[in-house]
């Protein structure tokens, strides 16, 4: 028996040994397969042992019309299966074929929609959620729960305003060049009705779910968050560091992508005779994964996304079975289905996540050039899981005498004297790599971010990021374009220990 119909029960395979006298013993598994992928009922086949017990010659189209009846009178809407006979070691099995329906969800009528709705979970049929049965209904009619209004919610044009002017200069602030910049046009009130994150409801603007998502404040109930570790070892027994962000999505991003900066290791690549400062993963992958993360996730599942550091391996996982035309195959080669149409329409005007479907293919690539084992992939029947691992190609800090993390003195054309610590008017502590940056932009006010890359000898993504630190940490600001402007360093709230 090669045929994968004949490998053993799956997600979308089932097996019975004899058709049941009670049809409802089977026609939840019927629903299952209709509410997700599809799939195969194989009557005649004993699960466990494969033994083919077959189906009596006699009553082979007898049953047959039985279960066709059974099912297109059970089920609501109404289900037509596809049924086929095969003789297997001389006996006959019979194989009914479900296809993934478009009306979810499907129900079994006499249970009622709440308790007669069932979804697959690994080879096992499972009656769905409250919010899994919400999700389908949505799915079912064509709808995001994310663009769905909030009715009891308001917000004021200088809510609205203010969103839309924070997005524009945020996604400025994600242009590499002028000519990028000036390619990004306002955003609107008129485009957020357009991608149904306002909508006008009894004469007054609400916002919608996604909006209010957006914005930091979720509908009560809801419990949006990034939950943020670092484990010792490979398993979840011992805790070193744990962090819970809430706020707005951008906002959200930032810190889980921070907190794995500060967690990973900073080494040297050694290319050639130079030494090239890295983080032991590729930086732009783990911010993509996160965003994707929090952008995709099911905001209907009462979990949040967690992204986790062991010593062998980053761990992001986000909630939400794997809709239903996505495999983790079609991942890999590009295909992607957006879960929260309004939300991903906006992180992707903010420049925040890229081309919907490009990351998984980029992280393969990336991970490939580092020289990194091969990311994994996991679907978790209610949650999609990615691991990074971590490997031991970067030279140990320790390895290269008085090395630090991007410390000028190491590095090549660099001659400026860095104090041990600045703190800013708020206390917060600059670490060495943003006094590094600080201290060639004082040098040349009108210094580019790649000649900064450039002269600290590490990867520009690194520059973005700690350039982003000390603007977001008022310690540096930017004035006039990025062709022309010049750099304006904050030096009154600066304090050297």
């Amino acid at each position: 028996m090669t045929d994968k119909l004949l490998l053993g029960e799956s997600v979308n395979v089932e097996y019975k040994e004899t058709v049941p006298e009670k049809s409802i013993k089977y026609m939840k598994t019927v629903v299952a397969f209709a509410n997700g992928k599809g799939g195969t009922l194989v009557f005649g086949i004993e699960d466990g042992t494969m033994k083919v017990i077959g189906i009596d010659k006699e009553e082979l189209f007898t049953t047959m019309d039985a279960i066709t009846n059974a099912i297109m009178d059970s089920c609501k809407p109404m289900i037509v299966p596809n049924i086929y006979v095969r003789n297997i070691e001389d006996k006959y099995v019979l194989f009914v074929e479900i296809e993934a329906g478009k009306q979810t969800p499907y129900y079994i009528k006499s249970l009622g929609i709440e308790k007669g709705s069932f979804i697959r979970v690994g080879g096992t049929t499972r009656l769905a959620e409250i919010y899994y049965v919400k999700d389908l209904i949505l799915r079912g009619t064509n709808k995001f729960y994310d663009q769905l209004p909030a009715r009891e919610q308001s917000i004021t044009e200088k809510e609205i305003e203010d969103f839309c002017v924070e997005a524009f200069e945020y996604a400025k602030s994600q242009c590499e060049t002028a000519k990028e910049r000036a390619t990004i046009r306002p955003l609107t009130k008129n485009k957020l009705y357009e991608w149904k994150l306002l909508h006008d409801v009894d004469g007054k603007v609400v916002p919608s779910i996604g909006l209010c998502i957006l914005l930091g404040k979720p509908l009560d109930g809801m419990d949006v968050k990034v939950q943020c570790a670092v484990f010792k070892g490979d398993t979840r027994a011992i805790f070193v560091d744990r962090k819970e962000y809430t706020g707005k999505l951008s906002e959200q991003i930032d810190e889980a992508y921070d907190f794995v900066l500060r967690a990973i290791h900073l080494g040297a690549k050694i290319e050639g005779i130079q030494r090239k400062d890295i983080y032991e993963l590729p930086i732009d992958v783990i911010r993509e994964l996160i965003c994707n993360a929090i952008c995709h996730r099911s905001y209907l599942e009462p979990v949040n996304v967690q992204v986790i550091l062991f010593d062998d391996r980053l761990e992001i996982t986000s909630p939400g079975m794997l809709m239903n035309e996505v495999s983790i195959e079609r991942m890999k080669q590009g295909y992607s289905q957006v879960r929260n149409r309004g939300i991903a329409n906006v992180l992707a005007y903010m420049k925040i996540i890229e081309g919907w479907g490009t990351g998984i293919p980029r992280m393969f690539k990336r991970c490939k050039e580092y020289g990194l084992p091969e990311p994994r992939i996991q679907d978790l029947d209610g949650a999609v899981r990615i691991d990074l691992y971590r490997d031991g190609y970067l030279v140990s800090p320790q390895s290269l005498p008085n090395h630090s993390p991007i410390t000028p003195q190491l590095l090549p054309n660099q001659e400026v004297e860095v104090p041990k610590k600045f703190y800013f008017a708020n206390d917060i502590v600059l670490s060495e790599q943003e006094v590094a940056v600080l201290e060639v932009i004082r040098e040349n006010l009108v210094i580019t971010q790649q000649e900064i890359a450039t002269k600290l000898n590490v990867d520009r993504e690194l520059i973005k990021y700690y350039v982003k630190r000390l603007r977001k940490n008022k310690v540096l600001d930017r004035q006039g374009n990025t062709r022309s402007g010049k750099w304006i360093v904050n030096e009154q709230i600066l304090v050297e220990e």
